[in-house]
């Protein structure tokens, strides 16, 4: 079923109340010349949060910081009928040996059970083919049903959105009931994480004084098994003053794991999606500053 996040009456950005957080307002006031941060973790995913104000010198330019907001770019658009995966290029001599020695489930690429057993199917040369086939097959079918399918556990991802409404990231403008595509390659810890392909659903909404992003993962290679992000500005036409309030939701794969290695790992894991998840917010927020 087709997602709406109901809009409260009149909200800006200063009047929300974020429920693992608090009011948007407090919030601003604990740091009122940085970024506030927050984190929120349970189970199996990291939620983190970023809220910040800026003074612009008049309506002109405060409305021109809610329409950066509105033209964000993540990656260039992706046709599901006929894809073009330039963007996911380079391909590291890392990702496509886990592509070749995709022999058995769970395979070091996120794909679920028949997926692998379709890779391991065809020969090694002719695997990375038949990932990016996979991983088509898989945008046809959220296109039509936006339904987000399991790789290595069972049971469907998360849904962002449905957290973000529930926890008070909301929109007087509510979202878009289809999708739109967008592919990238992100090196969210370069050096230290393995490049992170993804195909997102990216929706907008704007008016002259507020506007809002959501983007959830239709696909996601690497480290997560969810991906959500929420980025809105909200300009005060009477001090012509922009509150940015932004989240990246993240359903972390390594969280779900009983091994011993992992349990070990998480710790360190959610140290660094904190550290390098509140960069990636940073760099969002500084070209709303811009």
């Amino acid at each position: 079923m087709a997602l709406r996040v109901l809009a409260a009456a009149a909200l800006g950005g200063g009047a929300l109340v974020l429920t693992p957080y608090g009011p948007v307002s407090e919030l601003l006031q604990k740091n009122k010349e940085q970024a506030w941060f927050g984190d929120h973790s349970e189970a199996i995913f990291t939620d983190l949060a970023r809220v910040q104000k800026f003074s612009t010198p008049g309506i002109k330019e405060c409305e021109a910081a809610v329409q950066r907001t509105y033209q964000l770019e993540f990656g260039p658009y992706f046709d599901p009928a006929s894809p073009n995966w330039n963007s996911w290029s380079p391909w590291a001599e890392q990702d496509l040996d886990a592509i070749h020695d995709c022999e058995k489930f769970p395979c070091n690429f996120k794909l679920n059970q028949a997926e692998v057993s379709q890779v391991s199917a065809v020969k090694e040369e002719k695997r990375k083919d038949k990932l990016l086939e996979l991983v088509k097959a898989r945008i046809q079918a959220y296109r039509k049903t936006q339904r987000r399918m399991e790789y290595e556990f069972p049971g469907d991802p998360l849904d962002p959105w449905k957290w973000f409404g529930d926890s008070g990231f909301k929109a007087k403008i509510p979202i878009s009931d289809t999708p739109s595509f967008v592919s990238r390659k992100l090196n969210l810890a370069p050096g230290k994480m393995r490049a992170i392909r993804q195909i997102l659903d990216v929706r907008r909404a704007t008016s002259a004084d507020e506007a809002t992003v959501w983007i959830r993962d239709a696909y996601t290679a690497h480290y997560f098994d969810g991906w959500g992000e929420w980025h809105h500005a909200a300009c005060d036409t009477k001090t012509f003053q922009v509150t940015v309030v932004q989240s990246l939701f993240l359903e972390v794969d390594l969280y779900k794991k009983k091994d011993v290695f992992s349990r070990l790992s998480k710790g360190r894991l959610k140290s660094g999606i904190e550290e390098y998840g509140r960069r990636y917010l940073d760099g969002i927020y500084s070209k709303i500053l811009k």
